[in-house]
C-alpha cells in the first residue's frame, strides 16, 4: 500500500522469539498527513512501547518515505531501552542516502516506496522491558532535503 506520507503507515517488524512457531508484526501509525510526515534535521519520529510476558526478537521496520531532489543525508533506526534515547542506542540500523534510493532500482528516488531498516540478526528484546524506537536523519528542513 503506498501513502503519500511519511510514517503515515510505518510497520515496526516485531518477530516472536526462535522457539516459537509464529511470526508476529505490528503496524503502528503516526496518525500525521501532509506537510507533518516530514524526517529531517528537525524532525525524529518516535514509538514508545513495552514487551509482555515474553521476550521479542525485534527484526526493525519498514517505513513509506521518499527523498527530495535535493537530499543528500541518510537515515537512521534507534533502539534504546526505557521510555526515551536519554541513554545510548543498544542497536542502530543507519541507510545511507544511496542505499535509500537503491531500495528499488530504476524508480525515481523521488517517488515513495517501502524501505526496509533491519536489524540482521534480530535484536532480542527483554520481557516486561519498555523500549523507545527513532527514525532520524541529519537532512536539511527544506522541502527538497527531506524524506
Amino acid at each position: 500500500m503506498k501513502l503519500a506520507a511519511l510514517a503515515a503507515a510505518a510497520a515496526l517488524t516485531l518477530a516472536a522469539l526462535p522457539a516459537q512457531a509464529s511470526v508476529t508484526y505490528f503496524a503502528v501509525f503516526t496518525g500525521q498527513e501532509g506537510a507533518n510526515t516530514r524526517l529531517d534535521s528537525s524532525v525524529t519520529r518516535s514509538w514508545a512501547f513495552t514487551t509482555g510476558p515474553v521476550g521479542w526478537a525485534f527484526g526493525g521496520g519498514y517505513f513509506e518515505m521518499k527523498e527530495g531532489s535535493a537530499t543528500t543525508g541518510g537515515a537512521t533506526l534507534s533502539v534504546y531501552q526505557g521510555t526515551d534515547a536519554l541513554t545510548p542506542a543498544i542497536a542502530t540500523k543507519f541507510l545511507s542516502n544511496t542505499e535509500i534510493c537503491a531500495v528499488n532500482p530504476g524508480v525515481n528516488c523521488q517517488s515513495f516506496d517501502t524501505i526496509p531498516f533491519l536489524f540482521v540478526p534480530s535484536l532480542m528484546l527483554v520481557a516486561n522491558t519498555s523500549y523507545f524506537v527513532t527514525l532520524s536523519s541529519p537532512t536539511g528542513t527544506g522541502g527538497n532535503e527531506q524524506y
